[in-house]
């Protein structure tokens, strides 16, 4: 069941990331392509999917005795929150004090996203820990 839940989850991210990339190409600076950051991004889907699909209470069809619908629907609310609260991508004015500022969020995000990642984790050991049976 372990193994079924973890494909389910990786190719819900992975439609979901599809479908995601198909919005937001990757953008040309200055003739250069700039990096897209899509494994982060994935790597956040993945999770989030995946505690999404354990915590949600199951319902809908079922692969191997794993429902799917609760995996599906985690993952596009995520999409949906990332289509809507994306972030502008450039900047017209760059002087030194708003190259600081960006440097301190960006810092911030950083901690965030990692704190993120700790927390679902934390969210999907806790659900295997108190509820699965072999």
């Amino acid at each position: 069941m372990l193994i079924v839940q973890v494909i389910i989850a990786f190719l819900t991210a992975a439609v979901i990331m599809l479908l995601l990339f198909s919005i937001y190409r990757t953008q040309k600076i200055k003739g250069k392509e700039k990096p897209s950051g899509y494994g982060v991004i994935f790597l956040l889907m993945f999770l989030i999917t995946w505690a999404g699909g354990l915590w949600i209470e199951p319902f809908g069809p079922n692969v191997k005795n794993v429902p799917l619908l609760p995996f599906i629907l985690s993952g596009f609310f995520v999409l949906l929150l990332l289509v809507v609260f994306r972030f502008p991508v450039e900047r017209k004015l760059n002087t030194k004090r708003i190259e600081k500022k960006n440097r301190m969020i960006e810092n911030a995000l950083r901690f965030f996203y990692w704190l993120l990642i700790i927390a679902i984790s934390s969210s999907i050991i806790t659900w295997y820990l108190i509820f699965y049976k072999n």
